[in-house]
């Protein structure tokens, strides 16, 4: 049971501290694509993910030494930090794709594959602002309702639905669905 524990806790923050990573790369890969082609950001990277490797281990441990009750509010915080992180990065990622790019004018409009990742980074900052937003709400909220009824309609309203989004949007550019095929009603 200590070895479930410490796997889950490890995963519990691991999970959104390697989005946070994730989401950090990709605004700087956007915003700052000449810092980020460095060989010296290479190095950072490394580094992030050695930290971000490093907390989930110890939460895991935390998780084990905490047994039968979990130190949920490190993981609250933990989720509260991430779900900032990842808005900023997000926002600022939508914000530079909105700027029209040397030779393009406002008229135009925005091109295509500009827009294609605008909506790609709309829907990632959905699919993890809503899993994380609602455990928040819930942990805020656990004195207020029965702890039955409060997990039962958080996972099956919210959590459940918004496991599958980013993998509708990824099949959906693929064209797998019937549905999404041009010509298609």
């Amino acid at each position: 049971m200590l070895l479930v524990m410490f796997f889950s806790g490890s995963y519990l923050v691991g999970r959104p501290f390697m989005n946070c990573l994730i989401c950090v790369e990709r605004y700087m890969a956007v915003a700052h694509p000449v810092i980020y082609r460095s060989p010296a950001f290479v190095k950072h990277r490394y580094i992030g993910a050695g930290l971000v490797w490093s907390a989930s281990v110890v939460y895991g441990g935390l998780a084990v030494s905490t047994y039968p009750r979990p130190a949920t509010e490190v993981y609250i915080l933990s989720l509260v930090i991430s779900l900032l992180v990842i808005t900023a990065c997000s926002l600022g990622v939508l914000k530079v794709l909105l700027r029209p790019s040397p030779g393009e004018t406002q008229k135009e409009g925005m091109h295509r594959q500009k827009k294609r990742a605008f909506v790609i980074i709309t829907g990632i900052l959905v699919c993890i602002s809503v899993p994380y937003g609602t455990k928040i709400f819930q942990f805020a909220m656990k004195n207020d309702l029965a702890k039955d009824t409060l997990g039962l309609l958080v996972s099956i309203l919210i959590m459940r639905p918004s496991s599958v989004i980013q993998s509708i949007l990824y099949l959906s550019k693929r064209k797998q669905f019937p549905c999404t095929r041009k010509g298609h009603s």
